[in-house]
């Protein structure tokens, strides 16, 4: 198994297929990407792109980075003001801030160890002028809690209802920080009952 970063001159007509065979093996129909908003993220930024590959050259795991100036982030609050509705138009090719975009696993493990090692090598500078990290978090086990959005209660970015959640606890394990929980950060996503935490990991 290896971790490979960047399309490395691969023909992005023979990697989408996978790509998209691990998108919709990770995600519900209605959060799923579709194969032009992908197709389209990686002819605008190929670096970007991680993948977990196999021996044989299957993809079990990938993930995908944009860059955005610092000066813009500040007006961003969901996954969608981020990603531009996913499409990523709004990838700066010299941007400061880098933007977890997606992250998808078909094998228990291999997501979370592709996501340590590339964070690892954004922190030893893959990225060269990145000076932080954010993400959008799915918070899924909300849904163990309360029963619709307008019963959420949490008056604290500590609170142990986020923090104990397996997604945001990936990212906690890393370095990333709570920086903002927001109502209707994902709304399709109905186990977060609509709601994201967005998580910032400063760069040193």
């Amino acid at each position: 198994m290896k971790i490979i970063q960047g399309l490395n001159g691969e023909n992005i007509d023979v990697v989408l297929p996978q790509l998209w065979g691990v998108e919709t093996g990770s995600w519900d129909e209605s959060m799923a990407s579709s194969i032009p908003k992908i197709r389209n993220r990686l002819n605008l930024f190929p670096d970007g792109l991680w993948r977990f590959v196999s021996d044989k050259g299957k993809i079990s795991a990938y993930m995908y980075f944009i860059r955005l100036n610092n000066n813009k982030v500040s007006n961003y609050k969901t996954w969608f003001d981020f990603s531009d509705d996913g499409w990523c138009n709004n990838h700066e090719e010299k941007g400061n801030i880098l933007f977890a975009v997606t992250i998808g696993t078909l094998e228990k493990g291999h997501g979370k160890k592709m996501f340590s090692e590339g964070i690892s090598q954004i922190k030893n500078g893959v990225y060269p002028g990145v000076e932080a990290v954010y993400a959008c978090s799915r918070v899924p086990t909300l849904s163990q809690y309360y029963t619709e959005a307008a019963d959420v209660d949490i008056s604290s970015l500590q609170d142990d209802k986020l923090l104990g959640d397996p997604i945001v606890k990936m990212l906690f394990d890393v370095g990333f920080k709570p920086y903002n929980f927001c109502k209707e950060g994902f709304y399709v996503d109905k186990e977060s009952l609509g709601f994201s935490l967005t998580m910032r990991l400063d760069i040193n």
